[in-house]
């Protein structure tokens, strides 16, 4: 393929993406990534402490400046937030270390005040000359990144970089393929898992070996590529007035996988088991555990319960918070809240859970959070990830425990009991019938048990005077006569 606007040849690409050469684009894509909301932006943004407090350096290599201004109020601690551009309005210039302690003091007194922080700027748009899909992913993503949470925006991000634009970034917009998007559709499926993998964690990226290092990736990881690289490709032939290149294109497969996902539940009798393994070899966690298995709410919603939300008078409790890459956001997955009946036994857990913590006076008492740290802040799912093989081997479970097999579990007992669907899908929060349907575990038991309450019955025949009654027969299906 050769045309005005892009190479000759494509760059050489490895089975594993490779990040050398492209600190152009990861630039681009890191600036178009700056989320206009500076509680977002703080927690993905690397920063290093000066010596004047309140005032953080960006380590990005753009030079700007974070201000955080903290005063008490009335007995409340009233904290601003302003993340500073970079160069000074009035001067042109970087800001420096005087013009941005300025800046700090006009938050502090506008914290002082009362009066809100400041909007920030939005982020200022690369110009509509988009030639290549590595121009256009960096407008495209510049545009929408301001409507996504902090976990979508770093999928996306990641999707980007290291699965759309090796293969497919050189190439002009107007000249990209079918054939083209088949190639990279085999190119995903060929791909294997590295040898180690990174999280970030208080802003800082850990590195740790990959337990399934050389594995293939699985269909739904593929099918997220997929779904971003099928977005921003329609979205660019929108844009152009050009065919789709990805209409009539197969999306990613991978059917010799086994799908082992509807297997992974814990019914009645073993979410019983857990709760009592769980109160004897961590009673400290005892109470989370208990939320969520008697809930069924995403993990992340567990761990954003604050007080505000438990009415023990009611008995019950309601989801409108969610933790997103480690950021409370006053919003669920699906921007919409919902009540929850709690069980009796799950009201006297937490009723006991918050009668320690006033008696300890726990440091979380302070920020409202039903499960806080020892240090009273956010906990993240991670946190209980080494608990799980433990309460497994206790109860003599097989099933890779964690958060989302008892949200699965929920399901599939709500199922097994013969709640409505409609019900079902209001307690756990599923947008559509599907996603129920797909997180109901049945297991082989109850499916042979279905099979034989499903099966033929016959009515009991008469049979001929002298012959003997046979039982067997009016119960059997048919036999064969020779």
């Amino acid at each position: 393929m050769s045309s005005t606007g892009c190479r000759a040849s494509p760059p050489p690409v490895s089975s594993t993406p490779c990040r050398d050469g492209r600190a152009d684009r990861l630039t681009l894509l890191q600036l178009a990534t700056k989320a206009p909301k500076p509680e977002e932006t703080m927690r993905h943004e690397k920063f290093e402490k000066t010596k004047v407090p309140g005032l953080y350096r960006l380590t990005d290599g753009t030079g700007r400046w974070w201000v955080r201004a903290a005063v008490r109020v009335e007995g409340q601690i009233v904290q601003f937030k302003k993340l500073l551009p970079a160069t000074n309005p009035a001067t042109g210039a970087p800001y420096t270390v005087a013009e941005a302690f300025t800046e700090f003091e006009s938050l502090k007194q506008q914290a002082k005040a009362g009066k809100p922080s400041p909007a920030p700027e939005p982020t200022p748009l690369p110009q509509d000359d988009a030639r290549t899909i590595e121009q256009y992913c960096v407008r495209w993503l510049s545009v929408r990144i301001s409507r996504l949470s902090p976990s979508t925006a770093v999928s996306y991000t990641e999707t980007i970089n290291d699965r759309i634009l090796p293969r497919l970034g050189w190439m002009a917009c107007r000249n990209v393929t079918r054939q083209a998007i088949e190639s990279w559709v085999v190119w995903i499926e060929a791909a294997r898992q590295p040898r180690t993998r990174t999280m970030t964690r208080d802003g800082r990226d850990i590195a740790y070996a990959n337990p399934n290092a050389g594995q293939p990736y699985t269909q739904d990881t593929m099918r997220k590529w997929w779904r971003c690289a099928k977005t921003i490709l329609g979205d660019m032939a929108a844009d152009f007035d050009i065919k789709n290149p990805v209409a009539r294109v197969r999306q990613p497969e991978r059917p010799e996988l086994p799908q082992v996902r509807e297997q992974r539940t814990l019914d009645t009798d073993g979410t019983g088991d857990l709760l009592t393994a769980a109160r004897q070899l961590y009673p400290q966690h005892y109470a989370c555990i208990a939320a969520m298995t008697m809930l069924g709410a995403r993990a992340g919603e567990v761990f954003a319960l604050k007080w505000d939300v438990v009415d023990f008078k009611s008995g019950r409790i309601t989801i409108r918070r969610a933790l997103s890459k480690g950021v409370l956001r006053e919003q669920t997955k699906t921007k919409a809240q919902r009540i929850i009946p709690m069980h009796p036994e799950l009201a006297a857990i937490l009723l006991e859970h918050r009668q320690k913590q006033i008696a300890d006076q726990h440091p979380g008492l302070a920020t409202g959070l039903l499960f806080p740290t020892d240090e009273g802040k956010l906990r993240i799912p991670a946190n209980l990830k080494k608990i799980w093989p433990a309460l497994a081997a206790a109860i003599g479970s097989e099933v890779k425990l964690g958060s989302q097999v008892l949200r699965r579990s929920l399901n599939t007992n709500l199922v097994m009991a013969g709640v409505d669907r409609i019900t079902t899908r209001a307690l756990l929060g599923h947008t559509s019938e599907a996603m129920t349907q797909r997180y109901a575990g049945i297991g082989d038991e109850a499916k042979a048990d279905a099979v034989l309450k499903a099966g033929p019955r016959r009515k009991a025949v008469e049979p001929a005077d002298g012959a003997p009654r046979n039982a067997s027969a009016t119960r059997a299906g048919p036999r064969d006569e020779g």
